[in-house]
């Protein structure tokens, strides 16, 4: 076949472009150096969505949104053959040979390339408020005459199509125009009058997502699935943005495994489209069939679709009995399979090129066989590659694969290339067997499905990564990305269904039965206000945030739990604490920068539960040792806010096992009491209802039906927003909640108070984008009535691990006071010889008389001679016993010499008349407790 040099060919075709244009668009006419024309592959009534500039060759197709630099393109477009093909027809008609020396073009000089102007892309979903500024009219054709809006699973908006009908004097036209919500690479958003670049969605994804075991029933056009959707109400009537030249950009994965309907144009462009999309979707486990436009009878119009049947005199009682009969639906099959084409003509190219054949059948190899003829040796069932992946360093290359198991359930796994080097792939083989994939016996097929995978090739690659939640700017959920990712991501996870986030009703209801409810009572407010927080974490850079409730049972501390969950899905979002910390591991990534719930802490072994709320707190899993003992990289992963619950706090569930809770458990588990101390346990509000319980009850149902949603609204507000503003925002809120703290409250108390006040905030932002109902100021008020319960609870505003020593003090002097420590009440410097020996003696003790009693009543003191090597071995046991002086003295409870040191010589009982140093030490002025909430805040000025 002649070769011929394509750029050359268009350029000599523009000397040309008449003769072209009139033969391959032909009865188009010339506006200035405009060729305007119909376009000849589809049935367009008027002209303008398709032109041609003769004088450069550069084309654009506006209703399939699609464009080309030259006639050779514009050929290509036309027939449906790539570039080498089409100058080869565009040589032909021109008269051109191989070989033939062609001139240069006297029309059309090569410029130097301009650089590549301002590229918008399609932002999706719309931002909430971007909806307010959507156009109404079309700048060149006025109103339109019909608005369709494609909306997402959730019900936001994700793009518009408008309809203008066309009046030029006798002549009536139609145009349709997209419009999409646009950012440009310099960071400005508009709205568009086009397409979007990436893949195109479909129409009425949003019933699609409510009708989950519904039928599909698949048109050509707005117009004809609005029509569809009374005649076969049983099908959720679907379509996709551009027609029968766009279908390769349309987006068709959300109907994977369903059944699907197809309804083509009564003309042979419309049946074409129709065939190539029921290939497509038999590719994707669809159950595919036709309607048959022949059982509408002969008076059924050329061209004609779902809009024309009652022009037709077809009513819906005789499309259903056209059902009945099975007159109307025919199944799709393919006319031939990969296998079939193979071994026509008995040609064995297949087998010289040594290339896999995957068809419905299953994966196939080509061999000789008898006599020589061609052959395929069928290995396994069909099992897809999807793309190759790695992780975002560029490493642990993987190949991403998709097959359907014996009971017809959809398995996917990201095998690791480093599998397929071990042991002959046994550990690949064994995987894909355990998951389902049935292969035929033998070695010779075990060894190709090897081959198969290692050879495969795809021009897909993802980023894989083991956590959801933020990755640059884009935000990942289980099955949809939100934003613009810089590569496509694809969430890999040995447990997929770890992350139970699932959509459920519309906004407004879960904001009228659901958020509602929470007004004015602080401990649902603050829960749910604490699930929008989490997505929040990321841009400021703060540490995973843990809240627990506690109390006595039926209080509603669980309800409080589904209430929050309810942001992000349904009664199972809720999980417990009876859980290892390994498998929490995985848990928690696949929760990150969003919301983990664990109730019931008494569920979880004391021995490990401290640790589980380090490593939650740490956000990041073990690193574990690969098979040469070096350190295996991507271990899990996760920033995120956890909402727990229990009658006991984490320092109780500890001490069960003799251990105690330090500051860095403690602040990252941050106990509030759940009783609002109404006397309606978690409610400080009822709103009419007879009781907590019958709020709660409600409140729960509610909350099973209406979730999901409101995270996918606020996420979207974020991608939308300025994320770097917003963390200012953010950032200026902790300050000033901070700025209300006294100057006595301990850094362990205000780092709690940034992670309150970030709640807070998270709850007020909410509201302003109208995802709550609540008033301004009600979610902060919240947080800060909660920061303040917690404070109560732990017993004041002072550093832990300060309390903490002081008690352990106090306690040894109580319980050991008598037996370590040799009484001492003479003045001779003599012990009291009378009394039981001591056998650990740590000091002496001496009780002293107050003669300052009031009224007579007799008041005494013990004072306690430590030596200070007995006190860092025995009563400073697992302590520091610097820092146990210090806060000893600080408190009057340690005497110091005038040289400030706390050692003071002093002649003990038999130990002759040389001093000894000793600690002189008065337990009973070592503090019990803070007084709760005392100094908590500045004191305002009068």
């Amino acid at each position: 076949m002649a070769r011929f040099d394509i750029k050359r060919v268009a350029d000599f075709a523009l000397d040309r472009a008449d003769e072209v244009l009139a033969h391959w668009a032909p009865d188009g006419s010339y506006q200035g150096a405009e060729y305007i024309a119909l376009n000849p592959t589809r049935s367009d009534s008027s002209k303008g969505s398709f032109s041609v500039n003769r004088n450069t060759g550069a084309w654009a197709d506006f209703a399939a949104d699609e464009k080309g630099g030259d006639l050779v393109s514009l050929v290509a477009y036309l027939e449906g053959v790539n570039n080498g093909e089409a100058a080869q027809r565009l040589a032909a008609f021109l008269g051109l040979s191989e070989g033939e020396s062609i001139p240069p073009s006297s029309t059309y000089k090569s410029k130097p390339k301009k650089p590549a102007g301002n590229s918008w892309e399609a932002v999706l979903p719309v931002p909430l408020e971007a909806e307010q500024s959507c156009p109404t009219t079309h700048p060149h054709n006025g109103k339109p005459s019909k608005v369709w809006e494609y909306r997402g699973q959730c019900g936001s908006l994700l793009m518009k199509v408008m309809r203008f009908d066309i009046q030029k004097g006798d002549t009536r036209s139609k145009d349709y125009r997209p419009l999409t919500y646009c950012r440009d690479s310099k960071g400005r958003n508009s709205w568009r009058w086009k397409q979007p670049v990436k893949t195109r969605p479909l129409y009425k994804l949003d019933l699609l997502a409510k009708r989950s075991k519904a039928p599909v029933l698949l048109t050509e056009g707005e117009k004809a699935a609005d029509a569809a959707t009374s005649l076969l109400p049983g099908y959720v009537s679907m379509t996709w943005p551009g027609g029968s030249k766009a279908l390769g950009k349309a987006d068709f994965k959300p109907l994977h495994g369903r059944e699907v309907l197809l309804w083509p144009d009564n003309d042979a462009a419309g049946k074409d489209c129709m065939l190539k999309l029921a290939a497509m979707l038999h590719t994707m486990e669809c159950k595919v069939s036709m309607v048959c436009l022949e059982s509408l009878g002969p008076k059924w119009p050329a061209k004609g679709d779902a809009a024309d049947v009652e022009a037709a005199g077809i009513t819906k009682e005789q499309l259903a009995a056209l059902i009945t009969e099975g007159k109307l639906l025919t199944s799709y099959q393919p006319v031939a399979t990969e296998h079939q084409d193979q071994n026509k003509g008995g040609s064995n190219k297949g087998a010289e090129s040594g290339q896999f054949v995957v068809n419905n059948r299953g994966v196939f190899f080509p061999v000789q066989g008898a006599d020589d003829e061609p052959s395929l040796m069928r290995i396994c069932d069909r099992l897809d590659v999807l793309a190759l992946t790695r992780d975002p360093q560029g490493r642990n290359w993987g190949t991403l694969v998709r097959f359907l198991d014996p009971d017809g359930i959809v398995k996917e796994w990201n095998i690791p290339s480093e599998y397929l080097a071990t042991e002959g792939g046994a550990e690949v083989l064994k995987q894909l067997y355990s998951m389902g994939l049935r292969a035929e016996a033998g070695q010779q097929p075990r060894r190709r499905i090897i081959q198969y995978l290692q050879t495969a090739k795809s021009p897909n690659r993802y980023v894989l990564v083991n956590k959801l939640g933020w990755h640059g700017d884009a935000y990942l959920l289980p099955n949809e990305t939100l934003g613009t990712p810089i590569e496509p991501l694809y969430f890999y996870s040995t447990s997929p269904d770890l992350n139970k986030i699932k959509f459920s009703g519309e906004l407004q209801q879960w904001r009228e039965h659901v958020a509602s409810y929470c007004k004015n009572n602080t401990r649902l407010l603050f829960a749910v206000s604490a699930a929008f927080a989490g997505p929040l974490l990321n841009l400021i850079g703060m540490e995973t945030t843990g809240f627990h409730f506690f109390g006595d049972s039926s209080q509603g501390k669980t309800t409080l739990l589904k209430v929050a969950a309810s942001v992000y899905g349904g009664p199972d979002f809720v999980r417990t604490w009876r859980s290892t910390d390994n498998a929490l591991e995985s848990i928690a990534a696949s929760h990150s920068d969003g919301l983990l719930i664990l109730d019931e802490i008494s569920q979880c072994d004391p021995r490990i539960v401290g640790d589980i709320a380090y490593m939650l707190g740490n956000g990041t899993g073990k690193a574990r040792a690969n098979d040469r003992g070096g350190v295996r990289g991507n271990a899990f992963e996760w920033r995120l806010v956890f909402l727990s619950t229990g009658e006991r706090t984490l320092d109780q569930q500890m001490a069960e096992v003799g251990k105690k809770a330090k500051a860095g458990q403690e602040v990252r588990l941050l106990a509030i009491p759940s009783d609002t101390g109404s006397g309606a346990g978690i409610f400080d509000e009822l709103h009419g209802f007879a009781g907590g319980a019958a709020l709660s009850r409600y409140m729960v149902e509610k909350a099973s039906l209406f979730h999901g949603v409101a995270l996918y609204t606020f996420i979207r507000e974020l991608c939308a927003s300025n994320l770097e503003k917003l963390a200012t925002q953010i950032r200026r809120e902790l300050v000033n909640f901070a700025a209300e703290l006294s100057d006595d409250v301990s850094g362990q108390v205000r780092r709690a108070a940034e992670k309150f006040a970030l709640v807070g905030f998270a709850g007020e932002l909410a509201s302003t984008a109208g995802i709550t109902d609540w008033p301004k100021g009600m979610a902060m008020e919240a947080a800060k009535s909660c920061f303040s319960a917690w404070v109560s609870a732990r017993g004041g505003v002072g550093n832990l691990e300060d309390r903490q020593t002081l008690a352990a003090l106090r306690l040894f002097f109580d319980l050991y006071g008598e037996s370590h420590f040799t009484r001492w009440d003479r003045e001779d410097f003599t012990a009291d010889d009378h009394t039981v020996r001591t056998l650990k003696r740590c000091g002496y003790r001496k009780t002293l008389q107050d003669s300052n009693a009031l009224e007579g009543q007799a008041c005494s003191e013990t004072v306690y001679y430590v030596y200070p090597a007995t006190f860092k071995a025995e009563v400073c046991k697992g302590l520091s016993d610097r820092k146990a002086k210090q806060l000893l003295a600080a408190c009057g409870a340690l005497e110091r010499d005038k040289n400030g040191k706390y050692s003071i010589p002093t002649r003990l009982p038999n130990s002759g008349r040389n001093p000894e140093r000793v600690l002189i030490i008065r337990p009973h002025l070592i503090p019990v407790e803070d007084d709760g909430e005392k100094g908590l805040l500045k004191k305002k000025a009068a």
